[in-house]
């Protein structure tokens, strides 16, 4: 199983390499109520994230 997340975790880096802005300002998640994450709101990866 760890290693299905480790592919799937690189997978994500490769293709969110466009220009190196935060995920947060295109999560679904992003509001304080909904996501607790210390690394909020200027995540660079997150295992939690949603597209808007």
């Amino acid at each position: 199983m760890r290693f299905f997340q480790s592919i799937a975790l690189f997978f994500r880096r490769l293709f969110a390499l466009d220009g190196g802005d935060f995920l947060c300002d295109r999560c679904k998640y992003n509001h304080p109520s909904t996501c607790s994450r210390p690394e909020r709101p200027n995540a660079r990866t997150c295992p939690d994230y949603k597209g808007k």
